[in-house]
């Protein structure tokens, strides 16, 4: 009896869920080594879509921070300070930046946009689509 191949497979298991008893009459190993190539096949979109949303986030952060309007900044003795005293918010269509060294702005500021970064004097925020992706 010929043997299906792997696509073929494959394509049986989602069809068909019982199929996937096939790999374990063959193998022990064969079935653990089919459930994690479907585990890596699904999980590289989510993959891609993070690296897509992330490097659009830092383009929206660069240009804010190469902006005209961003205020100086100093870093010295492990604290981010600004060179004018004040917070600054700068806002493009759902994204915002906030730069705070006077403690008028939290994380909680933040849920009000789609994509925002908060630089506070000793940690950055990154807050993206309802979640905090980063706090150094």
């Amino acid at each position: 009896m010929k043997q299906p191949r792997i696509i073929s497979k494959i394509s049986q298991s989602f069809v068909n869920p019982a199929y996937y008893k096939v790999y374990l009459k063959e193998s022990v190993v064969k079935a653990i080594l089919f459930i994690m190539f479907i585990s890596i096949l699904f999980s590289i979109p989510n993959m891609i879509l993070m690296t897509i949303e992330a490097k659009q986030s830092v383009t929206v952060f660069e240009n804010i921070i190469n902006s005209e309007d961003f205020p100086g900044f100093v870093y010295e003795n492990g604290e981010l300070n600004s060179l004018s005293g004040e917070s600054f918010l700068y806002e493009i269509g759902n994204s915002v930046v906030m730069f705070d060294t006077v403690g008028d702005y939290s994380i909680a500021d933040l849920s009000k946009y789609e994509i925002g970064f908060l630089l506070d004097k000793t940690y950055m925020s990154l807050y993206s689509f309802g979640i905090e992706k980063t706090q150094i």
